[in-house]
This record gives structure tokens, C-alpha cells and sequence, in this order.
């Protein structure tokens, strides 16, 4: 992708792009943690290499914690529509959202007070309140 001068520049990135898909531009996967690492590079100009440019390696992967036997605990979120899983969903349509703890123990649990849906142009509508309840219940309940 390229600059037009802005101080601004967008890059889309299919995090899910297999490395044989025409959308993949060399994302590393981690199978066992589950990261996903793209190395970027910002150049000042389009074919040399100056002292200014800029490299980069943005990574996402799944926050973890320690439960109180001393594990690393994880949480998923998955959606499912009738039953099946889906990385993709359209605003409106019915899903269910499962997030999970691996290994879990007595003393922690899940409580969601932040849910955001956001569009691949990075528009978004918030979903619940600071207490957890839907905004608009024909959305999310």
C-alpha cells in the first residue's frame, strides 16, 4: 500500500488469509499461542532505503491471565449462527456470542462491560452500557 503525501495511510490486512489465498501478505501465525505478527515497514520513498524509515511488527493475539493455581487462563470469544461458527456476521442478524475461560477455577469469571461491533471501514456502534445491558435489545440481548 501506498502514501499520497497525508501524514495518514490505511492498510487493510485479512488476518484470517491463508498463505496460499491471493489476500495473504505474510502474517506469521503462531499455532500454539494463536498470535498472529505482520512486520511493516513505513519508507519514506517507494524504492530506497533511508535512515528514517520506520519497521514495525504489529501483533494480536489472546490476552491471558493467572488463575489462582498459578495457570495461564485465556478467553475466547466465539460467534455461531444456527449452531456454526462464523468469523463474519452482518449488523442485525441473529448470533450467539460464547466467550470462554480455558482452565477455570473458582475464583474468576467473565463479566462483559464493553461490546463494540465495528465494520471493516473501522465504523462502529457500541453495544452494551458501562453496567453490561443492551442499548437497543432488538440488537443484543
Amino acid at each position: 500500500s501506498y502514501g499520497n503525501g497525508s501524514n495518514q495511510a490505511k492498510l487493510s490486512v485479512n488476518l484470517l488469509a491463508k498463505d496460499d489465498s491471493n489476500q495473504y501478505c505474510g502474517i506469521f501465525i503462531n499455532n500454539k499461542t494463536d498470535e498472529r505478527s505482520l512486520p511493516i515497514a513505513v519508507r519514506i520513498h517507494k524504492t530506497l532505503e533511508l535512515a528514517d524509515d520506520k519497521f514495525y511488527v504489529i501483533t494480536c493475539g489472546k490476552a491471558g491471565f493467572k488463575n489462582t493455581k498459578d495457570e495461564i487462563s485465556i478467553v475466547t470469544i466465539k460467534l455461531f449462527e444456527n449452531g456454526k461458527r462464523v468469523t463474519e456476521t452482518v449488523y442485525g442478524r441473529p448470533y450467539t456470542l460464547r466467550a470462554q475461560i480455558s482452565k477455570p477455577d473458582e475464583t474468576y469469571s467473565i463479566r462483559v462491560k464493553s461490546c463494540i461491533a465495528f465494520d471493516r471501514f473501522n465504523n462502529s456502534a457500541q453495544l452494551i452500557d458501562d453496567r453490561g445491558c443492551p442499548l437497543d435489545p432488538s440488537v443484543i440481548s
